[in-house]
């Protein structure tokens, strides 16, 4: 893994993995009610550590996180909310699955070099 140490202790990703399968599989509104704030606070802490990791992607995977980064703030801009709450917690749970995996690989051309 080539996530930078401090953040790497800060993120609980398999409390992030557990609450996004809960969140792709929620089926009634109100199940999607209670997921929603832990798989937004999620997605908005996954989003800035991707985004400072940036800089050390290579140009492949930056364009991947920036298309997730983008879609991941059009989520979080909350109009789908307001449309369908499982459909809205389903978005949230698949940002917070490619963001996971982008936190935790940020340069995956690395992985046969360790």
């Amino acid at each position: 893994m080539t996530t930078p140490p401090s953040a790497a202790a800060a993120m609980d990703a398999a409390l992030v993995r557990r609450d996004y399968l809960d969140g792709l599989n929620a089926t009634t509104p109100r199940r999607a009610e209670e997921l929603r704030p832990a798989l937004t606070e999620h997605v908005e802490r996954l989003a800035d550590e991707v985004r400072a990791l940036l800089p050390h992607m290579g140009e492949a995977r930056r364009g991947q996180a920036e298309h997730c980064l983008t879609r991941a703030a059009e989520t979080l801009d909350g109009r789908e909310a307001v449309r369908d709450a499982v459909a809205y917690t389903y978005a949230l749970a698949v940002s917070a699955r490619a963001l996971l995996a982008l936190y935790r690989r940020p340069r995956p051309e690395l992985d046969d070099q360790r």
